[in-house]
């Protein structure tokens, strides 16, 4: 895609599962992309010639998260990106034992 314009990721979301939920689109081995988020994963129909570095960027900016990894499947065709909430958020460890 290589622009200065982030994806606007709400044009291509597709839809949503959580790590419980039953796959009955087959979206886990389709060659859409995905986020996984908050314990699910949001699936996007992204447009031709898009980035992991695209997708990536467009996904923090969307989410408001920080990226933990981004996976890429030759074979597929999809990326996923893994995203995580600010370190040290929701740490409530300091000053307890």
């Amino acid at each position: 895609m290589n622009s200065k314009r982030l994806l606007d990721l709400s044009r291509f979301y597709v839809g949503s599962l959580s790590h419980a939920e039953n796959d009955i689109k087959d979206w886990q081995n389709s060659s859409l992309a995905r986020v996984q988020f908050h314990g699910k994963i949001d699936f996007f129909d992204l447009p031709q010639g898009t980035t992991s570095d695209d997708f990536e960027e467009a996904a923090i900016d969307h989410y408001g998260a920080y990226s933990d990894a981004v996976t890429e499947d030759e074979d597929g065709g999809w990326i996923r990106v893994d995203l995580e909430d600010e370190p040290g958020l929701n740490d409530n460890s300091e000053g307890s034992l």
